[in-house]
């Protein structure tokens, strides 16, 4: 087959499975027409999510028309480009409600539609006075976007091909099965999350709250139904659950699956698991001593701060119990550092993620280590990951460092768009440390007054940070050679 052939039955494909993905996501936009029974005074916002579907609905049948291709499956080339489009596509649409029916102007409406897929939790919209449908559907969002389009959508209508798209969006085989993987992530994902909400209820939540609630935590997401979030219900049984849930939605999904075939003996062996307990052994009581002590009068009131936000820091997702205006630098450093350093791999989690930072730190431990072993000694460098140990090659090493080389700069870009605006240097790394690793804390910088420019800036760095920047780039060069591809003369 001529080059022009193939590369004209791979657009064909990626059309066709982006559309595939457009059809399935067009029911998750009738969900929140769910609460209308419960309270049908917001009957009048329907049309905003009946829009949007048929929109999803319509497009994407149009793109699955296109002719199938013949090669068996859908590779890893195709699914970044299958996994970027169907993302930026779904976002626009998800954004249709905000401008219908939130109030919202296009730039804000995407950069909510972002946040709430990205599961960051950044807002604009004032919970206030927003109708509950829409709050409804911000976490609605969270939670299909913490498990991932291609998750969902693999387990439920896109069949047994999908390998590339896994791999696309930042998955790892947990059975040797890809929709199996898939099938059993929404599984355990959708228990937590049915767990969670009737643990909010028995703590006093009302079922709305609950499940908003449990919906964002268990996808490390963050938006809440309170300005104040979490804190204002002044509750230690909510922050312990919120505690739960968030540390479950940051762990690898295949540490879920070791520990269901019953073998917890593993867990701590862990090189993740071992980073975190570690990280957070550390920290807390550090921010407590220095930091949460000189603020908060009550021993316990300081304990609790430290813990929770830390906590949601370091699982990237964003609740918390206090505001941050009154924190000196150094608890606002420690938070930084632990929103960029992130969850577990193949979690709902961002952040550089802590497979790549325990990496890093062995590679020097390693490489020290040489120094003083013989010459003639093999080695044999490994991390204790949840299907095994995992042997690292020269080649993994460069691979994870060129990502955190790419993860600084871009930060630090972003970093630089924000006090370009006048926003101070300290507030501008925090805003981007928490947009970039999909956390959703803020110092105030983000609010409906913000720029646009800083909005969009954002928007783009929650964007890469939740797909990761490998993928997306390698998915646009991609899909801008399959966009000059004429249709081929046979």
């Amino acid at each position: 087959m001529a080059y022009t052939d193939v590369l004209g039955e791979r657009r064909r494909l990626v059309i066709s499975y982006t559309g595939k993905i457009l059809m399935g996501s067009s029911l998750i936009y009738i969900l929140p027409l769910l609460l209308l029974p419960f309270y049908p005074q917001e009957s009048v916002y329907a049309v905003g999510f009946l829009i949007p579907a048929a929109v999803a609905l319509l497009k994407g049948y149009i793109m699955s028309l296109q002719e199938g291709s013949k090669q068996e499956g859908i590779t890893v080339k195709d699914g970044s480009v299958i996994i970027v489009v169907a993302w930026i596509l779904t976002i626009i649409i998800s954004a249709l409600p905000f401008l219908i029916s939130g109030g919202l102007n296009f730039t804000q409406a995407v950069f909510e539609a972002v946040s709430g897929w990205t599961t960051t939790g950044l807002s604009v919209v004032d919970v206030q006075k927003t109708p509950r449908i829409i709050l409804f559907w911000r976490s609605i969002m969270q939670f299909f976007g913490g498990a991932g389009l291609a998750v969902v959508m693999l387990s439920a209508i896109i069949g047994p091909y999908g390998f590339g798209l896994f791999s696309a969006e930042g998955r790892e085989d947990i059975i040797p099965n890809v929709v199996k993987s898939a099938k059993f992530m929404m599984i355990i994902y959708t228990g937590y999350f049915v767990v969670g909400s009737a643990l909010y209820m028995e703590a006093g939540m009302s079922a709305f709250e609950a499940i908003n609630h449990s919906a964002s935590a268990i996808s490390t997401g963050g938006f809440s139904t309170r300005v104040g979030s979490i804190g204002e219900y002044e509750s230690l049984n909510i922050e312990l659950i919120t505690i739960l849930l968030m540390l479950l939605g940051s762990i690898n999904f295949g540490t879920h699956y070791m520990l269901m075939k019953g073998e917890a003996r593993r867990f701590f062996r862990l090189g993740e698991i071992r980073l975190s307990a570690f990280l957070l052994a550390f920290f807390i009581p550090l921010v407590f001593f220095f930091s949460a002590s000189k603020l908060y009068e009550s021993f316990g009131k300081a304990a609790r701060v430290s813990f929770f936000e830390l906590i949601s820091a370091f699982t990237t997702t964003g609740y918390s119990s206090v505001s941050y205006g009154g924190w000196d630098d150094f608890g606002i450093l420690v938070l930084m550092l632990l929103m960029i350093i992130g969850g577990g791999t193949c979690s709902t989690a961002g952040g550089l993620k802590q497979y790549r930072v325990l990496l890093l730190i062995k590679t020097l431990h390693w490489n020290m280590a040489r120094f003083f072993a013989p010459k003639n000694v093999i080695r044999h460098e490994y991390i204790e990951r949840a299907e095994g140990p995992y042997e690292i090659s020269s080649e993994h090493i460069i691979n994870t460092a060129c990502f955190t080389i790419m993860y600084i700069m871009l930060y630090l870009a972003g970093v630089a768009v924000l006090t370009i605006n006048g926003y101070s240097l300290r507030d501008s790394m925090f805003e981007f440390a928490s947009a970039m690793s999909t956390v959703g804390l803020s110092m105030g910088i983000t609010s409906p007054n913000a720029p646009e420019i800083v909005l969009w800036t954002e928007s783009a760095g929650m964007f890469l940070g939740r797909l990761e920047f490998f993928v997306v780039f390698y998915g646009i060069v991609n899909l801008v050679k399959l966009s000059y591809v004429r249709n081929p003369v046979k």
